[in-house]
């Protein structure tokens, strides 16, 4: 929603409760029902800077400072270059041409277009990788390499040797040239494989020191918080 549709009323209710919570958006969110973290943060932003108050908004203005702009397209290239994400999490612009516009004047050569974008096979690995050894979600992974989550799930499987090979053609049918050996073919060889399983293993590794270095630090806490003096059986 965009920021100006929120009443000074609304806002003031978001923001306040917002600090007695000790400036955790989760809940000032979940008790109001509104607004996005971003909108909250801005908000909460400005009642620091003048003093304790808010500004009014007016609906028929959709007129942006120079740096609301500058956030828009910079929140729309550093986190994977979706239009409709970078309005819903900022609250503004409302319209997605209005968007588009700024992108094509600030940063022109970074507007994401409709043309399919193309993958090295090392790109594709990397993200597979990532994929396998739970780096993210399925979306984050995908969102940091460009792609959706739909071609991430293709990638895991083609080069995992779980689907078909990835010279295949949209009927099903093998590529030309696929397996000729002269290196146009695009297949997962077993080396490829390995390097991908050593890395979910280093990940999952890396995953359980984390968990340990967590409980241990849980321990601790809980120590602390029954006091010097008291016993740790109880």
């Amino acid at each position: 929603m965009e920021d100006c549709a929120y009443t000074l009323e609304q806002r003031k209710r978001a923001v306040e409760p917002c600090i007695k919570h000790g400036l955790k958006a989760t809940a000032t969110i979940r008790e109001l029902g509104y607004p996005s973290r971003v909108q909250l943060a801005a908000w909460h932003r400005e009642w620091l800077e003048t003093g304790g108050s808010l500004h009014e908004r007016s609906r028929a203005s959709e007129a942006y400072s120079a740096e609301q702009k500058r956030a828009a397209v910079d929140h729309y290239l550093e986190h994977g270059r979706r239009n409709a994400h970078a309005r819903r999490e900022l609250g503004y612009p409302k319209s997605c041409q209005k968007l588009a516009d700024r992108i094509e004047g600030l940063a022109p050569s970074e507007r994401r277009t409709t043309e399919p974008r193309t993958f090295t096979l090392e790109q594709r690995r990397r993200a597979a990788a990532a994929f396998v050894g739970r780096a993210g979600s399925a979306r984050e992974i995908a969102d940091e390499a460009g792609s959706s989550r739909c071609t991430l799930y293709k990638w895991k499987r083609k080069l995992l040797g779980e689907g078909p090979d990835m010279t295949e053609t949209k009927h099903g049918a093998p590529a030309q040239g696929a397996g000729d050996g002269d290196g146009k073919a695009v297949r997962a060889t077993q080396a490829d494989i390995d390097a991908l399983a050593a890395r979910k293993r280093e990940l999952v590794e890396e995953l359980r020191r984390l968990e340990l270095g967590r409980d241990v630090m849980e321990g601790t806490l809980e120590l602390l918080g029954k006091g010097a003096g008291a016993d740790p059986a109880n």
